[in-house]
């Protein structure tokens, strides 16, 4: 759903000319092995680009995402809770940090500097400070 809101201006500087906004959800059918030994048929959700053929799966996002969360150091809070108030309380409890987060920061502040000064200090980023500024990234 959210892959539609990534535009390439900002998506270029990790993915190059992928387009991420021109995918379209598709349900792919594929044959898998059941516990009997029978081939059943299994609809599975990828991304799809017309223009380019190029197909992103469930595995792919993984890796992505993975690779990604490890050169950010930005790993999600994972938090079970039982019962509905106490999902409600965690809801909220994030919101105010939010919140508190937008209020002591500058509005204007991305958190891109962060990333793109993790990249450069990347061994197996492709672009170096002075290159940087050539793309248009300051």
């Amino acid at each position: 759903m959210l892959v539609k809101s990534v535009k390439p201006e900002i998506s270029h500087i990790l993915f190059g000319d992928v387009d991420f906004s021109a995918f379209e959800l598709y349900s792919k059918t594929t044959v898998e092995m059941n516990e009997d030994g029978e081939e059943v048929p299994v609809s599975v959700p990828t991304l799809y680009n017309k223009d380019t053929e190029m197909e992103l799966s469930e595995e792919d996002y993984s890796l992505i995402s993975d690779y990604l969360r490890t050169m950010f150091n930005i790993f999600p809070k994972v938090e079970k809770v039982k019962g509905k108030l106490t999902k409600e309380s965690v809801i909220e409890e994030d919101r105010i940090n939010l919140m508190n987060r937008q209020k002591q920061g500058d509005k204007n502040d991305s958190g891109l500097l962060a990333m793109v000064s993790s990249c450069v200090n990347h061994p197996g980023f492709k672009y170096k400070l002075s290159e940087l500024k050539d793309v248009g990234i300051c």
